[in-house]
């Protein structure tokens, strides 16, 4: 019996400190811990990398024809002397190739373009009975220029100067009564592009500019034989 009450009042002690023990961890002071606050950084726009797109516009051309004559050549007494534009203006589609690299607010780069132009134009004239007619055309133009520019984070301004190259055929006629005179030439010209233009990005890969290019091809001298 003692032993069997013994083994009763371990029992219940094991139960109170059982029972205990979980009010005894709760009443224990609890460690705070700080509340974190994540901070997102600012993504900083950069303009270094390489790009292609698409080019279109429009395009006008100051070009023109001169003639020079001689009046025993042709038996009429009349030369045809003078000057017209041929050139006029048309439209421009083309693609671009180039490099940005950028330090600071300072954007420097390389841009290559070719372009398919929409120009010719073909004048009449001359004074009876002497008859001139003069044409001349362009179909592409190419450019390698370099870029010089100050970003305002996604805004772009910037001047641009380099290489031009073009198609420039050229054709005359010349015509009396009974007689013919005709030449052309058709080559590939070499001269130069300078300009400017702003740019903006819209996203991190895409972004679009308005550009001015004046260009200079230089001049095509050929002759018109008698035929």
């Amino acid at each position: 019996m003692i032993n069997n009450r013994s083994s009763s009042m371990m029992l219940a002690a094991v139960s109170i400190l059982a029972l205990a023990t979980p009010a005894l961890a709760a009443d224990l002071p609890r460690k705070s811990v700080p509340e974190q606050t994540f901070v997102r950084p600012i993504a900083v726009f950069s303009w270094t990398g390489f790009y292609v797109g698409a080019n279109a516009g429009y395009v006008f051309e100051g070009g023109k024809s001169s003639l020079t004559g001689s009046p025993a050549l042709l038996g009429t007494g009349l030369a045809p002397v003078g000057s017209a534009k041929t050139l006029g203006d048309g439209f421009t589609i083309g693609g671009t190739l180039g490099y940005n690299y950028q330090f600071g607010n300072i954007v420097a780069g390389i841009e290559g373009d070719l372009s398919y132009t929409d120009l010719g134009r073909r004048r009449f004239g001359g004074t009876a009975p002497l008859s001139v007619t003069l044409s001349q055309e362009q179909n592409y133009l190419g450019t390698v220029r370099g870029r010089l520019g100050y970003a305002f984070d996604r805004f772009l301004v910037y001047g641009t100067g380099g290489l031009a190259f073009g198609e420039a055929k050229s054709s005359t006629i010349i015509a009396v009564p009974g007689s013919q005179w005709s030449g052309s030439k058709n080559d590939t010209k070499v001269g130069f592009a300078v300009g400017g233009g702003v740019e903006y990005a819209f996203t991190g890969n895409w972004s679009a500019k308005i550009e001015y290019l004046y260009y200079d091809l230089g001049k095509s001298t050929y002759a018109s034989p008698l035929t």
